[in-house]
């Protein structure tokens, strides 16, 4: 790691490290710490609001997912970030024949000054 770069843990599965995991080559510890500091910069930035939202397809658990974001995005501006809560499906004659999906999505309120 580079004496110069400070190393900026933002992922909960890295939680308790206070530097990159020996697996990590350099190159990817400085792209790292910059793309994060970067992240962390822009995230301070905003406030959100976060709601659920469950979705479904006969495709794929992927496919309900897109079908979930596609519709809020018609009426919901903003949405940065999604993450999957549940997932389960319906099954018929041994066949998964429908996917559903929790999602929490969150998306950025707009400033107050857009007005």
């Amino acid at each position: 790691m580079l004496q110069t770069e400070r190393w900026v843990n933002p992922y909960p599965w890295l939680l308790g490290y206070d530097r990159p995991p020996k697996y990590l080559s350099a190159p990817f510890e400085v792209n790292f710490i910059r793309q994060s500091e970067e992240f962390r910069d822009t995230m301070s930035a905003h406030i959100y609001k976060k709601i659920e939202l469950v979705g479904s397809s006969t495709e794929s658990s992927d496919k309900a997912v897109e079908n979930a974001l596609t519709r809020a995005s018609q009426t919901i501006h903003n949405i940065d970030w999604f993450e999957v809560t549940e997932t389960r499906g319906h099954v018929v004659n041994g066949k998964v024949a429908h996917w559903q999906v929790v999602l929490k999505v969150g998306f950025r309120l707009e400033d107050a000054s857009n007005h």
